[in-house]
């Protein structure tokens, strides 16, 4: 099935433009169309997302919104640094408009009134976490990297993360927002931040799937959508052992009692972890 382009409020019918909107059937399509950039947010883009879900949420003839990123290398990796960078050299306010289009946009995510589907293949960090983990439908893939890398710039864990990377009864969120290191599928799924695995693959074929579906579909059909194309995810490199090591280490409420604990171990994953924390921004 072709993807058939929709000018006007729901986005420029341009291939060039930075997001493509339209529809497939009872189906809103967003695609973010920066992948040189893996996909990196503007400010264009995120005034735009919410522009087209303003649309779709009055379209009667939608039940659903379905995200993704353009490319094979992620949805997407979060705000254009590029833009902050200059805006700090020039003197200009760019990074604060930014951040509160973009935080508008993740708390309209997550109150969205209609069945929210976004396809979390290949990078998805910074920004990119915060369009994906509020959406009611969730897909990893085989090549998700996950991952809110913040501390390695300076910068705390945004969009939201403090909450939904604190929501476990265990330390992994903890590890995951202090280290900025990458997560795969199987670790998403575990946090929470994720639903379904499907190979990249067969996502051009679930795309076909959803759009099959009718106007008067509910999230137990997407969900039924969805499973018949799920498989199991690859296994998590965070064994029980590793998983231990860290509930141990990082339950305590300062950076420097981490430390000491990471310190007092000595296996090799403590000594990587506590290497990873050293380089990050005090």
């Amino acid at each position: 099935m072709q993807f058939k382009l929709e000018p006007g409020r729901t986005g420029r019918a341009d291939s060039a433009a930075p997001l493509l909107t339209g529809r497939i059937g009872a189906i809103g399509r967003i695609r973010l169309n920066r992948p040189e950039v893996l996909n990196s947010q503007t400010l264009e883009m995120v005034r735009d997302i919410e522009a087209a879900l303003d649309e779709f949420e009055r379209d009667k003839a939608i039940m659903a919104v379905l995200m993704s990123g353009e490319g094979e290398r992620g949805l997407c990796a979060g705000g254009d640094l590029r833009v902050f960078y200059e805006g700090g050299r020039s003197g200009a306010d760019r990074a604060r408009t930014f951040w509160a289009a973009e935080y508008r946009l993740n708390a309209r995510l997550n109150r969205y009134p209609k069945p929210l589907i976004v396809m979390m293949d290949g990078i998805v960090m910074g920004g990119g976490a915060g369009l994906s983990v509020y959406c009611r439908h969730r897909i990893v893939t085989e090549r998700t990297r996950f991952a809110m890398p913040e501390t390695a710039i300076g910068f705390f864990p945004d969009v939201g993360a403090s909450w939904f990377l604190s929501r476990q009864s265990n330390q992994f969120g903890a590890y995951a927002a202090l280290t900025g290191n990458a997560l795969g599928a199987a670790d998403i799924i575990a946090l929470g931040l994720a639903d379904s695995h499907v190979p990249s693959k067969r996502l051009p074929t679930l795309i076909e799937a959803l759009a099959r579906l009718a106007r008067s579909a509910t999230d137990l059909n997407i969900e039924a959508a969805i499973r018949d194309f799920a498989q199991d995810a690859p296994p998590s490199t965070f064994n029980r052992d590793r998983l231990g090591l860290i509930d141990r280490t990082f339950d305590f409420d300062t950076v420097e009692e981490i430390f000491a604990a990471l310190e007092r171990d000595n296996s090799p994953f403590a000594a990587e972890t506590l290497n990873t924390l050293r380089s990050r921004s005090p």
